[in-house]
């Protein structure tokens, strides 16, 4: 079970690094490269769906407070990642969504 509670966090915080990722960069003026800093309304999209499919999958999985605890902390890895990688951090993203894929590969088998 812990594979799949991970890999629901990693899914998260990417989701949560995909959605914000434009807004932070320009607020911070990074320079205006990438996939996650592009006008493409899919990008987004996608990481809405990973982020708002993560937690609706954890509320009706998982006990209450794992739930919160995860929304939480996934919120705050994502923010420290943006922060700390800069403009690394769609790298960190999508190792992170590779990563997720991995474990819920696991937990499957």
């Amino acid at each position: 079970m812990l594979n799949f509670e991970l890999a629901l966090i990693l899914f998260y915080i990417t989701g949560m690094i995909m959605v914000t990722y434009k807004s932070y960069a320009l607020s911070q003026d990074w320079k205006r490269e990438g996939l996650l800093n592009s006008d493409k309304a899919a990008v987004r999209t996608l990481g809405a769906l990973f982020l708002f499919g993560s937690a609706v999958i954890a509320f009706f999985i998982f006990k209450w407070y794992w739930v919160y605890f995860s929304l939480i902390s996934g919120g705050i890895l994502s923010f420290i990642i943006l922060s700390v990688f800069k403009k690394g951090s769609e790298w960190v993203s999508l190792t992170l969504f590779l990563l997720g894929v991995i474990l819920l590969t696991l937990y499957v088998n």
